[in-house]
């Protein structure tokens, strides 16, 4: 365009069309756009800008980028801002924090370009911004979740791994002081364990009376989390009349607080609180992502209590969790073969030879669930608090020779070492009442003994026998045998002749066992000719004994009924879709507790199968909103998971109402007991 051609009057409405344009141009673009003179003060901004920092026009032309910057982030700026000035760069990039009208932080990309001026001389800067908060709250909270498992991967125990979960999470996402409570269940109360803040942070008089408070449920921040098992945000604790701590902070200058529970298998094992010298609002998505992380804290707790206790004593309880887990897994495997298997059978009934095949598959996959209900039952740890139990001695012998089993046979024999197991003189005895737990335990102990005292090869002898209401166990081994000191001091704490292998807690534990279950046990053993163990018990009365009865059986007497599958296993979903749609019902299956939870809201079911462990919402979750309906359907657990299921199968707790099931059934499960289950309910 030819600008020397045009007259005065032209020029003048060319250049208020540019004018017009840029301010369109300015105000309209999507970032916010500032001029900012060479002292700091803003000469210019954009409504978009404005928007971004929550001020009006007029407040931001009378201030400073200083103002609202940061101030950990003021140095900063000025030293790259130098660098323009002096022909280092002529623009730059930074990623900073402003300090919003409300008070709040929020994280801005700024670019930054030097004006000059014809003669070269600094005129002023043009400032952009970009509001990538969200971007920095998430990589800042994905860090700290990686952070917190890499503590917890290098850490040993939990006393260890405190301060730094403490440190990382304050650190990665800007809070000023945490606190980790345990609890004393005898006293039924919550104690401080850890406190770690900012080193900026001065709080002797709040650090002093956290060390000497405890808390009961409901009360303080950690009292409420622990009752409820459920994360909690305060927005200002200086303003909750249920935080005991609230004058002294309100003094040193804590306000935003948040707790959330250590906790696994619905246990509570602690909390965790942090808090700030900020005002904050609640932020449903951190108290998630603390959840999530208070489930992966409660884990390794569990896994670390099981290894502690694993490495200082031969008692193997503390494998419970452990393999509580490993068996919950191994179910779900097994049962989605069983399913498959089943279906097959139902299909090609006629089929003889495949029949065979799959018989065998089905055997096979029943007796992987035997062997981790094995475990199971052998590995728990809790008192039965119901008292002791009739029980079959011979059975839990078998338990103890099967569970050693990797020891005996498949470690030995890999060493070229052959060990036999003697039955053959177990003859059937009376039941006795005992702790089943415990005296499997002393049953393995003498076994492991025995092996250690047979370094390459041996027999063990086990006969059982009954006589004046008492039942006799003996166990026989071909070692080394033991001196008459030896035998003297065996039951006593400590004594070991295998240290530092041995702690000497073994025997003397097996003995306390057997003295509380109102039995005795006596060793009779020589130097070379190897031992015997005779242990006896008084036998239980015939009312004590269990009875079994043949359970009758049924047919699938209900048809067409809306049914409801529940669980995270896709294949699990498809092989109960398969069966019963095939079965003239009417199905739909989910893979989410959430999405239960809303289906159910909008459709009548007439039975809904449900899984308890699954990743987002809980079974319990999907019961207690199942209950709540006006039209409750009824309600089956399906699950792998091989303990009780507390409060649904404790005999001694009153199941509470909100998570009333109808059936549970345990991963592997034949299609016929699902059956009968479901007639029982339905019909």
């Amino acid at each position: 365009m030819n600008y020397e051609k045009m007259t005065k009057i032209e020029l003048i409405r060319k250049l208020m069309l540019h004018e017009e344009q840029f301010k369109n141009t300015f105000e309209q673009v999507a970032v916010g756009i500032a001029h900012v003179g060479l002292n700091g003060q803003f000469i210019k901004v954009n409504r978009h800008f404005c928007d971004i920092t929550g001020y009006s026009e007029q407040e931001m032309l009378k201030s400073t980028f200083r103002n609202i910057t940061y101030p950990d982030d003021i140095c900063m700026q000025d030293q790259i801002r130098k660098k323009v000035l002096d022909r280092e760069n002529s623009s730059y990039t930074i990623e900073k924090r402003y300090i919003k009208k409300d008070n709040s932080l929020i994280w801005v990309s700024l670019t930054v370009t030097l004006i000059r001026k014809p003669g070269g001389e600094p005129h002023y800067f043009i400032s952009s911004i970009e509001n990538i908060t969200e971007r920095k709250i998430a990589e800042k909270r994905l860090n700290a979740q990686q952070e917190v498992t890499k503590v917890l991967v290098e850490s040993s125990t939990i006393k260890e791994a405190s301060p730094k979960i403490l440190q990382t999470i304050c650190t990665a996402l800007d809070w000023d002081l945490g606190e980790i409570w345990e609890p004393d269940h005898e006293k039924k109360v919550l104690y401080n364990t850890e406190t770690w803040h900012m080193p900026s942070l001065k709080i002797p008089e709040f650090t002093a009376i956290t060390s000497k408070t405890t808390f009961f449920p409901k009360t303080g921040l950690p009292g409420r989390v622990w009752e409820s098992a459920e994360p909690l945000w305060i927005a200002d604790v200086v303003n909750d009349t249920n935080f005991l701590r609230a004058s002294v902070a309100d003094k040193e200058g804590l306000h935003g607080a948040f707790g959330f529970p250590i906790i696994i298998d619905g246990e509570v094992l602690g909390t965790i609180c942090f808090f700030s010298r900020e005002i904050r609002e609640p932020d449903k998505s951190l108290l998630d992502m603390m959840e999530a992380l208070g489930s992966k804290i409660g884990l390794f707790i569990k896994r670390r209590q099981a290894e502690e206790a694993l490495l200082q004593s031969e008692r193997l309880q503390s494998l419970g969790a452990i393999t509580a887990g490993v068996a919950h897994e191994f179910n779900n495997i097994l049962n989605i073969i069983s399913g498959n298997v089943q279906l097959l059978q139902i299909k090609y009934k006629d089929n003889s030879e495949l029949m065979d095949s799959l018989n065998i598959i089905s055997r096979s996959a029943y007796d992987g669930a035997e062997i981790t209900n094995r475990m199971v039952e052998f590995t728990k740890t809790a008192k039965d608090t119901a008292g002791f139990v009739s029980t079959d001695m011979i059975e839990l012998i078998n338990q103890a020779i099967d569970f050693t089993k990797p020891r005996w046979k498949h470690m030995a024999q890999a060493e070229g070492i052959n060990y036999h197991m003697d039955t053959e003189n177990m003859k059937e005895i009376p039941f006795i009442l005992c702790n089943p737990t415990e005296l499997r335990e002393v049953f393995v102990n003498i076994i492991n003994n025995a092996l250690d005292a047979m370094p390459d090869d041996g027999r063990i002898t086990f006969r059982t026998w009954s006589g004046e209401n008492t039942i006799f166990i003996s166990i026989s081994d071909t070692g080394t045998g033991m001196p008459a000191e030896v035998v003297r001091n065996m039951f006593d704490p400590f004594f070991t002749t295998r240290s530092p292998v041995g702690t000497g807690l073994g025997m003397s534990t097996a003995y306390g066992i057997i003295t509380r279950h109102g039995g005795k046990i006596e060793v009779e053993s020589a130097v070379g000719k190897g031992s015997t163990f005779t242990l006896q018990f008084p036998a239980a009365t015939e009312a004590d004994s269990p009875e079994e009865s043949p359970e009758p059986r049924q047919e699938v007497k209900s048809s067409s009924l809306r049914i409801l599958v529940v669980d995270d296993e896709e294949e699990m979903c498809k092989i109960l879709d398969k069966f019963f749609s095939g079965k003239g019902h009417l199905v739909r299956t989910v893979d989410s507790g959430r999405k239960a939870i809303v289906l159910t809201k909008l459709t009548n079911y007439d039975l809904v199968l449900c899984d308890i462990v699954m990743p987002d919402v809980y079974g319990y979750d999907v019961i207690k909103a199942l209950n709540k309906l006006e039209k409750r359907p009824k309600i089956g657990i399906i699950t792998g998971w091989g303990d009780k299921l507390k409060p649904m199968e404790d005999e001694e707790l009153k199941v509470d109402e909100e998570l009333k099931v109808d059936f549970i059934i345990k991963k592997p499960f034949d299609f016929s007991e699902l059956t009968k289950n479901i007639n029982n309910v339905i019909n």
